[in-house]
């Protein structure tokens, strides 16, 4: 069987960045970035070898529906940071799977037009994540509906959205509801 240290290993040599956490003691961060060439949905699998992995990130196109899937059930993450991913909002369910999630970034920009823009139905998932602590919403096609389906995160401490499409609520006045 696969040591943690050799899926570590594996991981960082396909261009993954694996690294432990400043000031986290034995947590581990996992990050790709659309330089990350080499990196494909099966390197995902190794996650599950990693011990108190407690951050995780995608960046471009590295982040696809079945690089999101497994992600499902992994017990330490904490944060989970997509930009510019190849995700629907469907995929977004598999953040219900990971009990100890208490920071979400979604951001949805992308300069050639190709990359998934949450909506609503991201709203929706994410506003079923009663113990989240931090939200952050950039550039997502959500409107005021679906910024009303996040009232319902009481544990939430900090909120950024940015660039929404909701014509009756601000940014500002949607986050002023959780002070």
């Amino acid at each position: 069987t696969l040591s943690e240290d050799d899926a570590i290993k594996l991981l960082r040599d396909a261009g993954a960045i694996v690294k432990r956490e400043n000031g986290s003691p034995g947590g581990w961060t996992f990050g790709i970035i659309e330089e990350s060439d080499h990196i494909r949905d099966e390197h995902f699998a190794l996650l599950r070898r990693i011990d108190n992995l407690t951050t995780v990130g995608m960046q471009g196109g590295r982040g696809t529906s079945s690089a999101a899937q497994q992600l499902r059930d992994l017990p330490d993450v904490e944060v989970v940071s997509l930009v510019e991913v190849s995700m629907t909002d469907e995929d977004l369910e598999v953040l219900k799977t990971l009990p100890n999630l208490r920071d979400v970034r979604l951001y949805s920009y992308s300069t050639t037009g190709q990359v998934f823009e949450f909506t609503d139905r991201a709203c929706d998932i994410v506003g079923e994540l009663g113990d989240l602590k931090r939200l952050t919403l950039m550039l997502a096609k959500v409107t005021d509906r679906g910024v009303r389906q996040l009232s319902g995160l009481e544990n939430l401490q900090e909120m950024a959205i940015s660039g929404v499409s909701a014509s009756g609520m601000s940014a500002s006045s949607a986050s002023t509801n959780w002070e």
